[in-house]
């Protein structure tokens, strides 16, 4: 006969049994609920940031940050730092953004579709930042091993959007049109296309893209199928948001080419309005250097040294260097010309030193040579002058 002790202790027994499977089941439960909110909210940033607005990143990077913060499942972790590092590009914030896809591009055990991802981001980001073999190399990295149509269509995206801003246009046409050969779908592809012949200077229609293939390399059953993509309503709004935003490009892009056209036929005070028309259209850095220098020239063929001393100045605060040894060695003229041979002199020796192989380097040899051969004579000349004055009377 079982004593009631027994039943005591076996009821106890069953009774923590019962708590502790509760419990458990609890922990499970509130442990599956919290995974399924981090989801949702990981769905929410990617959501953000596939609306394309300012508004839109800034909320993306709030999440992602916040999520970024909490200690989460492995199985998570990647896409919550791809999200944050995405957002954070978005945000103009490019140098912290790389470093996080490249932190990313070292994890042992990505997938395949997951090493594509972040090597195109890799790239894109390295050509935006003007890196270009770095980038090139990540992205042709991503067209070697991707199968992936249209992750294959937004590399040729950002390599033909790097032709653009290097303005090598006809370079950006033929990688448009293989970004639609790929995704005949891909809507930036077709007015990246129509841009591309904007610069060129050809007229175009949204209808003839498949004439523009390189042997047909594509099925036309299956061009037909996305020719009319501009006819689509759902398309349009699209279409004329993008458009208004390549508009700028192409009229910075055609006003600088008419400048450009007014300085080489010597036109300097048209050239001069348009170089300015270009400063106002384009944050292009390289753009805005161009222009700067190149009204510099006109107001020094014109015989405006203070003009051209001011865009000289400017040229040598922007960040892009491809003009600083053109713009300082026109400083040293300017001073020169106008007799201030100590200023033109330190101006040569900065090209000299600064830019000892460049084609400026022989001619600020030789000016700044004779810069201090004239500050020499000078000094010669006013020593003469007191030796000749007459002595003063006591």
């Amino acid at each position: 006969m079982v004593s009631k002790n027994s039943l005591i202790v076996a009821g106890f027994v069953f009774l923590s049994a019962g708590i502790l499977m509760s419990m458990y089941v609890y922990s499970i439960h509130q442990h599956e609920q919290t995974r399924n909110q981090i989801f949702e909210k990981i769905k929410e940033g990617e959501a953000l940031l596939d609306q394309k607005s300012e508004k839109s990143a800034v909320k993306a990077l709030a999440i992602f940050t916040e999520l970024a913060s909490k200690e989460i499942d492995k199985s998570m972790q990647f896409d919550i730092k791809y999200g944050l590092a995405n957002s954070l590009e978005r945000n103009k914030d490019k140098v912290l953004a790389l470093d996080i896809y490249k932190e990313l591009n070292q994890y042992p055990n990505l997938t395949k579709t997951q090493r594509e991802k972040v090597s195109y981001s890799i790239g894109n980001i390295l050509l935006s930042m003007e890196r270009e073999e770095e980038g090139k190399s990540h992205l042709n990295l991503v067209l070697q091993m991707s199968e992936d149509k249209k992750l294959r269509s937004k590399v040729f995206i950002s390599i033909a959007d790097y032709y653009i801003k290097s303005q090598e246009y006809d370079e950006a046409r033929k990688n448009y049109l293989l970004a639609i050969q790929e995704d005949p779908g891909n809507t930036n592809g077709r007015l990246g296309w129509k841009m591309a012949l904007d610069l060129l200077g050809y007229s175009w229609d949204p209808y003839d893209i498949v004439n523009d293939y390189p042997k047909q390399n594509i099925q036309e059953k299956k061009m037909e199928k996305h020719s009319n993509v501009v006819k689509k309503p759902h398309l349009k709004v699209a279409l004329n948001r993008k458009l208004k935003r390549y508009h700028a490009r192409i009229t910075s892009a055609n006003v600088f080419g008419k400048a450009l056209s007014y300085y080489r036929k010597k036109q300097y005070w048209s050239a001069i309005k348009n170089f300015q028309k270009t400063l106002k259209v384009t944050r292009n850095k390289k753009t805005r250097e161009l222009s700067n220098y190149y009204i510099a020239e006109c107001y020094y063929a014109l015989g405006n040294s203070n003009g051209s001393l001011k865009y000289s100045e400017k040229v040598l605060s922007n960040t892009v260097p491809t003009k600083d040894q053109a713009a300082l060695f026109r400083k040293g003229t300017i001073y020169f010309k106008n007799g201030n041979y100590k200023s033109a002199a330190a101006e040569f020796q900065k090209v000299i030193s600064n830019y000892p192989n460049s084609n400026y380097t022989e001619k600020a040899k030789k000016w700044k040579k004779e810069s201090l051969e004239l500050i020499s004579e000078n000094e010669k000349f006013k020593e003469r002058e007191l030796l000749l004055q007459p002595a003063n009377p006591k």
